[in-house]
C-alpha cells in the first residue's frame, strides 16, 4: 500500500471510530432471507443492511426478487425463512435482537429505541408500529381525489385519532381542528418539496405521470417514515424526469438523517 492510501485508510478508520453510533448502526437489518412459492424459489438466503440516513440499492434482472423482498419487508408476505428486524431511537436496543429472536415475540425497546421484527408483524402494523412506507412499480394513486387530499389520506390514522373515530370531529371540538391544521400542513410542507405546490387543488389522475412519481413518493413521507422502499421509482421516466427525482431524493438524503 502506498504511503498515500495508507494515510487515507487510516484517516478514514480514525473518523469511523468518532462517528457516533446512531450514524452506523443500521436501521433495517435483513437475515438470510428467503422466500418461496411452491416449488419456485424466489428469494434465497438473502442478507443485507441499511444504515440511518443512507440510500441503500437492490440492484438485478427483471424476475431477481427485488418487489418479493420488499413485499416481505412491508409484511405483504411472510418470509419463508430468515428475520428482518428494523430499529429506531437509542441504537443501544440492538443488544436486545437475540433475546428478542428467541422469545417469539416482536418488539422489544430500551430507553427511546425501539426493535421490530418485521415478519411477525402484520402488515397493517408494519406501517403503523414500525414506520415503513414504500411505493409501488405501478403508481397506486387515488386518481379521483385531489393532489391534497392523496397526501391527508396518507395522514388517516392520526385524524381518526383526533376525532375520536369521528365523534369529536362531528362535534367540531379544538383538538380535531388542531390535527387537521397539522395534517394540512405537513401536507403543503411536502408538496413544497416535490414542486407540486401548483397542482394542489388538481385531481391526482390529472398530473403527468412524472408527477405522479412524485406525489406518490410525497404521500409515503406524511406518514414519516424510519423506512421508505421505493420500489422502482424511475420506471417510466423519461432521463429528464430521472434526473429531477435522483435530485430530489439526494436532497432529502442530505436533510435529514433519520429515515432511510
Amino acid at each position: 500500500m502506498s504511503a498515500a492510501n495508507h494515510a487515507a485508510a487510516t484517516a478514514g478508520a480514525a473518523a469511523n471510530a468518532t462517528a457516533p453510533l446512531s450514524s452506523l448502526a443500521p436501521v433495517l437489518s435483513v437475515d438470510h432471507l428467503s422466500m418461496r412459492f411452491g416449488g419456485l424459489v424466489a428469494i434465497n438466503d438473502l442478507c443485507f443492511t441499511a444504515r440511518r440516513g443512507d440510500i441503500t440499492a437492490l440492484i438485478g434482472p427483471n424476475g431477481a426478487g427485488k418487489t418479493t423482498v420488499f413485499n416481505c419487508i412491508t409484511g405483504f408476505y411472510k418470509p419463508s425463512e430468515g428475520r428482518i428486524a428494523l430499529q429506531f431511537g437509542d441504537p443501544g436496543v440492538w443488544e436486545e435482537l437475540g433475546a428478542l429472536t428467541q422469545r417469539g415475540t416482536r418488539r422489544a425497546s430500551r430507553g427511546d429505541g425501539v426493535l421490530f421484527l418485521l415478519e411477525r408483524m402484520p402488515d397493517y402494523l408494519v406501517t403503523q408500529k414500525a414506520r415503513v412506507a414504500r411505493t409501488f412499480q405501478n403508481i397506486r394513486l387515488f386518481q379521483g381525489m385531489t393532489v391534497l387530499e392523496n397526501l391527508l389520506v396518507a395522514q388517516h390514522n392520526p385524524l381518526m385519532w383526533a376525532s375520536g373515530y369521528t365523534v369529536l370531529g362531528a362535534l367540531g371540538l379544538p383538538s380535531y381542528a388542531r390535527a387537521e391544521r397539522s395534517a394540512i400542513d405537513k401536507a403543503r410542507y411536502w408538496l413544497e418539496r416535490t414542486a407540486l405546490s401548483e397542482r394542489a387543488d388538481d385531481l391526482a389522475g390529472e398530473l403527468p405521470y412524472g408527477a405522479q412519481r412524485r406525489l406518490e413518493i410525497a404521500r409515503a413521507m406524511c406518514t414519516d417514515p424510519a423506512l421508505l422502499c421505493l420500489d422502482e421509482p424511475a420506471a417510466g421516466l423519461n432521463p429528464s424526469e430521472s434526473a429531477e427525482l435522483g435530485r430530489y431524493s439526494m436532497r432529502r438524503r442530505f436533510s435529514s438523517s433519520s429515515m432511510t
